[in-house]
C-alpha cells in the first residue's frame, strides 16, 4: 500500500483487503481509510453496492467479495465446493419484476404461495438464501419455472 500512494502510512490509518482475503495484497484489492471508525463504517453496510464475484448481483460485499446468499453457499459447502455458487443465487429483482407485472402485493403473493410477506421481501431483497421449496411455491403462484429466479440463467 505504502508503494502505491508513495508515503508511508500515517497512525491511525487502516488497509482495507476489499475481497476479505488477507493475504491477497494486489494493488486492485487494496483500499486506505483514514481511521478505524471510517473502516468499521465501510464494513456495516453504509458503502456503495458492488457486484458479487460469483453472481454479479450488486449488494454490500461480504468477506471474499460475495453477495449474502453465494457468501451463506460458501460458508456452507467450503470454497472447493462442486456446485457453482452462482448456480444458487435467486434473482429477487426477477421476483420483484414477475410480481409486479402481475399486480400483486407482497401480501397477496404470499397467501397464494404459502409463505410470509416478509420472506418474499427478503428474498426480493436479495437477504439470505431462500429453501427450494419456497422458490418452487412462489414460481408456481406466478405461472412460470422455478429456474426463472435463476441469476446464472437470467444474465446468460
Amino acid at each position: 500500500m505504502e508503494q502505491m500512494i508513495g508515503r508511508s502510512l500515517e497512525p491511525g490509518e487502516v488497509v482495507h483487503h476489499i475481497n476479505g482475503d488477507s493475504s491477497d495484497d494486489r494493488v486492485e484489492n487494496l483500499q486506505l481509510f483514514a481511521s478505524n471508525t471510517e473502516h468499521m463504517r465501510y464494513g456495516h453496510g453504509e458503502q456503495s453496492p458492488k457486484p458479487c464475484g460469483h453472481c454479479g448481483e450488486l449488494a454490500n460485499p461480504r468477506p471474499l467479495g460475495r453477495c449474502q446468499p453465494c457468501y451463506d453457499y460458501w460458508r456452507r459447502h467450503g470454497r472447493d465446493a462442486e456446485r457453482p455458487l452462482r448456480a444458487m443465487c435467486v434473482d429477487g429483482n426477477r421476483l420483484r419484476q414477475l410480481r409486479k407485472a402481475r399486480s400483486l402485493t407482497l401480501e397477496q403473493l404470499a397467501v397464494l404461495a404459502g409463505t410470509t410477506s416478509r420472506t418474499i421481501g427478503r428474498i426480493e431483497r436479495g437477504q439470505g438464501q431462500p429453501q427450494d421449496a419456497t422458490m418452487a411455491a412462489l414460481a408456481e403462484s406466478l405461472g412460470v419455472s422455478a429456474r426463472t429466479f435463476d441469476k446464472s440463467a437470467s444474465s446468460s
